[in-house]
């Protein structure tokens, strides 16, 4: 599933790959006021990010999450450490204030859509400490 992001089958290839990409973003990020956060990613329901995308008038995107603080429609990139996934994410919904102080206690950088649980965590079932992501907002 991982593959078809690097245009590969061949796991360890693109594990390298995302590790590439990755150091890459970090170093952009640092040259140019980006923000990096490291935490863990609850997922929504399925298909819920989308209808959230929707009553927003937001166009769907491949991959989209709700963050603990805007822009809405803004971009993100989303490492998951479990699968070495790293994927360009729409901002689609952010925290309500009465939750953004818990979100941000505990750790919740991203919430992201149950379509791309997999993809950043390997599986659908887990708690949400059992996916490690890191997430690079470019400055």
């Amino acid at each position: 599933m991982f593959a078809r992001f690097a245009g590969t089958t061949d796991l360890g290839h693109y594990h390298h790959w995302a590790l590439e990409a990755l150091y890459r973003l970090l170093l952009i990020a640092a040259l140019q006021g980006g923000v990096v956060e490291h935490g863990v990613a609850p997922h929504y329901a399925q298909g819920l990010m989308a209808q959230v995308a929707r009553n927003r008038d937001m166009q769907p995107a491949a991959c989209m999450v709700s963050r603990p603080r805007g822009p809405l429609g803004g971009w993100v990139w989303v490492y998951g450490h479990k699968t070495g996934a790293l994927l360009r994410c729409k901002i689609v919904d952010v925290s309500h204030p009465r939750d953004l102080r818990r979100h941000i206690r505990i750790g919740r950088v991203v919430e992201i859509s149950w379509e791309n649980t997999i993809d950043f965590c390997g599986t659908t079932r887990g708690k949400p400490t059992d996916c490690p992501v890191t997430v690079i907002t470019q400055g």
